[in-house]
């Protein structure tokens, strides 16, 4: 059955189209400018930066590549896995909720590592042992001082582990002599 009702066009809720979308969150697309000049991207980010840095939040350490640009006081980093890891190392550019929220995903990837038949597969092969280890923190984006750190604990408790053991073994060795005289 046909209506008289006529389609009311609406304005755009969101008023950036895809191609300016993107070049605020992944950066300027060299083969397709979305934006007439440097100036225009800038305050397309400006009026929208709320929208943006929202999404940004839901992985901690994300920031879209307009923010990198017009507000970041650090270079962003050549590998994109340490993006993260550079605002980690610089005080005030995470709030705590958002530093306690990397490390223990940093911690959960550094725990995931250290099963002693550890291996790492590339898109060339596959590593083992310290290489693979090595790769998997460049790959997680793990910080190099919270993994010299993380380290250190493992050693220290290693360490405690079998000094401990060493004084339980002669306990060990009285007990079992003084069942085997029975």
């Amino acid at each position: 059955m046909a209506t008289n009702r006529k389609y009311r066009r609406r304005p755009h809720r969101f008023p950036l189209d895809h191609w300016q979308q993107t070049s605020l969150w992944l950066g300027e697309d060299p083969n397709h400018h979305a934006f007439e000049s440097e100036a225009e991207r800038c305050a397309a980010w400006i009026k929208h930066r709320d929208y943006f840095m929202a999404t940004c939040y839901d992985h901690p350490g994300g920031r879209c590549a307009a923010w990198w640009d017009y507000e970041s006081p650090i270079r962003r980093p050549k590998d994109e896995n340490y993006c993260a890891a550079a605002l980690w190392e610089v005080d005030g550019l995470l709030d705590d909720e958002e530093r306690s929220a990397l490390e223990k995903m940093w911690r959960e990837y550094f725990d995931q590592a250290q099963v002693p038949e550890f291996t790492y597969h590339t898109g060339h092969g596959r590593l083992e042992g310290a290489k693979a280890r090595a790769a998997y923190y460049r790959w997680s984006g793990i910080p190099r001082t919270l993994v010299k750190q993380w380290r250190a604990e493992r050693r220290r408790s290693a360490r405690t582990i079998r000094e401990l053991e060493k004084e339980a073994a002669p306990a060990h060795e009285d007990a079992a002599e003084g069942q085997s005289r029975r």
